[in-house]
């Protein structure tokens, strides 16, 4: 069979389609592919020649109709994250329906929810799967035990079930810790060198720094290893007692000035006990030393000599020249030895100042007078 084209004579290849392979439909006398034909099918649509006709699908992860274009499928876990006339139905958005003619492509209207059709599991989107044609949520395990042990059985993030690792998602472990799983379950421990509470989010695992004492100095010890000061660790002495670090060990020593069992309590030393003054003095015991005075009434060197009470005399040469150190009633004093020559002398002496202010005096008056 042939046909006349712009006067030129070409052979026909078929009169209808059933004159072609399965996969050809016939076209202008021509058997050609038909999901070669130009805009056979939608955006995002995937075609397949069957049957002599363009059989056009939404690519995974798109819905809609083929023949028009496919729209990106809104994966969700509940109705908040759809948008008006949707509803979340095995993890993916739903469009509302009375009646398949409310839905497009492809989609069926089961239980008022559009539902695509598919003809094989590449059809379906993501975390579905097709069954009688029609795709369904998968299912990929209903118990912990279908996972293995570094898993648990729980819902995803579109509400599927599958095996996901139980350190993935809300488990927090602390500071320089780490998650492994045991039966199922998430567990947090301290990585290898570090020790603490490995769930404590704020102080965590800290560094291991020692193990025994040898590990510190000498003024340190091994707590909860860490070295720490002994003496800051624990206290175990007494009031008025020194701690200090030996050897990774506090030992106790009474503050200076105080003596006593320095692991129950020191008291301060009697210096005064030894009676250190000069005699007659009063001790008063101070802290770490000891203070020496004379008595109200005394005088004298309160730490050697002693304390005595005040006289004028201890020897004639405290005395004036002309009298000595005599003792009366007991008391040292001063008394002088007077002749009679001495006495006439001062008398005279007496009397010549005596004359003397006379005279003065009368000439003021005189003078005045006149």
């Amino acid at each position: 069979m042939a046909f006349c084209l712009q006067r030129e004579c070409l052979r026909m290849q078929c009169a209808d389609s059933d004159d072609c392979a399965d996969n050809k439909a016939c076209v202008e006398g021509r058997c050609v592919n038909p999901c070669a034909l130009p805009n056979v099918c939608g955006k995002k649509s995937t075609c397949v020649p069957a049957n002599h006709n363009a059989q056009c699908t939404c690519e995974a992860g798109y819905t809609g109709d083929p023949q028009l274009g496919c729209v990106q499928v809104q994966y969700c876990s509940s109705d908040s994250q759809c948008s008006a006339g949707t509803k979340c139905y095995n993890g993916i958005c739903a469009a509302e329906c009375r009646s398949t003619r409310d839905c497009i492509g492809d989609q069926l209207c089961i239980n008022q929810l559009c539902q695509p059709t598919c003809r094989g599991n590449s059809s379906c989107p993501d975390y579905q799967f097709c069954q009688n044609s029609i795709c369904v949520q998968e299912v990929r395990c209903r118990s912990d035990n279908e996972c293995d042990e570094t898993s648990q059985c729980r819902q995803g993030t579109y509400g599927q079930t599958e095996c996901l690792n139980v350190c993935d998602g809300l488990v927090l472990c602390g500071r320089n810790a780490e998650c492994h799983a045991e039966g199922h379950q998430p567990v947090c421990t301290c990585k290898k060198g570090y020790q603490g509470n490995p769930l404590d989010e704020k102080v965590g695992c800290q560094a291991i720094e020692c193990r025994s004492n040898n590990e510190c100095s000498n003024d340190k010890l091994c707590d909860n290893y860490v070295c720490k000061i002994a003496c800051l660790v624990k206290n175990p002495c007494g009031r008025n007692a020194i701690c200090s670090a030996e050897k990774h060990k506090q030992v106790c020593y009474c503050e200076p000035g105080y003596t006593g069992n320095p692991k129950t309590g020191c008291e301060p030393m009697n210096l005064c006990a030894d009676s250190p003054c000069g005699p007659g003095a009063r001790c008063e015991n101070l802290r770490g030393t000891f203070k020496c005075q004379c008595p109200p009434g005394t005088v004298g060197d309160s730490y050697n000599d002693g304390c005595r009470a005040p006289v004028e005399c201890a020897k004639d040469a405290d005395c004036p020249a002309v009298a000595h150190c005599v003792t009366s009633q007991g008391v040292p004093k001063c008394k002088g030895i007077v002749t009679d020559f001495q006495i006439k002398r001062e008398i005279s002496h007496f009397q010549e100042s005596l004359l003397g202010a006379c005279q003065f005096l009368s000439y003021i008056l005189y003078t005045d007078g006149s």
